[in-house]
Parts: structure tokens; C-alpha cells; sequence
């Protein structure tokens, strides 16, 4: 192999790794968006119910923090993981924004998952929620629920052998 054929497939080699750094920025930046999106969306729930006054949005309220934090979680574990992702870089760029936002959406949804089982008693049986206070453990268990993928999978199934077990 000559040099000529050497320094074309290491040309080669470089434009595929910035096309695929290209992509992977694509993807963070699909999750950093939705992130955004609902703390701007918990941010105006929030004023609204400051300028309100009343309780009506409480609950909502609520859930808004959870589906937050556990986006939050989510962004860590994309931004943690995002190397190791096989992207394809010919696809288009809107294709892995959405991919990314997607995760992210995937981790509010655990979160919220997380946040009606404690508030049922599902799980962490004892932990007491009072009035309008959250309690900052089921933040803390909502941005590990966004952030771990297996975390409500393990936390279904530990529900279900305890269930059984008290049959």
C-alpha cells in the first residue's frame, strides 16, 4: 500500500468520526431540548399558580417536578452513555434529536412511574408525604428513575414476588 492510499483512508477514517461526533451532538442536543421544554413548562405552571393563589394546580404541579427531575436523570445518563452509541452518521440529523428526545420522554415517564408508586405505597412504604411538601427522596428516586433504565423494571418485579409472597 502506497502512501497515497494510507493518507486517503486515514482522510477517510477522520471525516467518518466528525460526521459521527456531528450526530451524537444532534442526539444530546434532541434531549437537552426536551429537558428544556418541561422546565419551561414547570416554570409557567409555577407562576400561574403563584399568580393564582389558589390550590388547584398543586398536583400538577407536582407532577411537573417529578417528570423534571426524572428529565434530568435522563439527560445525565445520555450525556453519560452517548459515546458509546452506534449512530449512523448518513442519517439525517432530525432522525437523532429525536432518538434523543425520546430517551428523555422514556425517563419522565419512569419517574412519574416511580412517583405513583411511592404516593400509593407501593414502594418505600414508610416514606411519609405531607401536605404540599414533596418529600426531596422521591426527587432524589425520580432522577435515578430517569437516569437507570432497569430501575423500574427491578422495582416491578420486587413488587410482584412481594405480592405473591403475602398470597
Amino acid at each position: 500500500m502506497d502512501d497515497s492510499e494510507q493518507m486517503l483512508r486515514a482522510v477517510e477514517s477522520r471525516l467518518r468520526n466528525l460526521a459521527t461526533l456531528k450526530e451524537h451532538l444532534h442526539y444530546l442536543l434532541g434531549s437537552i431540548a426536551v429537558v428544556l421544554i418541561i422546565i419551561i413548562l414547570l416554570g409557567f405552571i409555577y407562576l400561574v399558580a403563584q399568580f393564582k393563589g389558589d390550590k388547584s394546580f398543586d398536583s400538577i404541579l407536582i407532577l411537573f417536578q417529578v417528570a423534571a427531575c426524572g428529565a434530568l436523570g435522563g439527560s445525565l445518563s445520555v450525556a453519560r452513555g452517548v459515546r458509546k452509541l452506534e449512530i449512523d452518521p448518513d442519517s439525517h440529523w432530525a432522525m437523532n434529536a429525536l432518538t434523543g428526545g425520546s430517551r428523555i420522554l422514556i425517563a419522565i415517564v419512569g419517574s412519574l412511574f416511580v412517583y405513583f408508586e411511592i404516593a400509593s405505597k407501593l414502594i418505600l412504604g414508610t416514606l411519609f408525604l405531607s401536605g404540599d411538601e414533596l418529600p426531596y427522596a422521591i426527587y432524589a428516586f425520580s432522577i435515578v428513575a430517569g437516569f437507570s433504565e432497569s430501575f423500574v423494571p427491578n422495582i416491578l418485579s420486587k413488587v410482584s414476588v412481594e405480592k405473591s409472597e403475602q398470597k
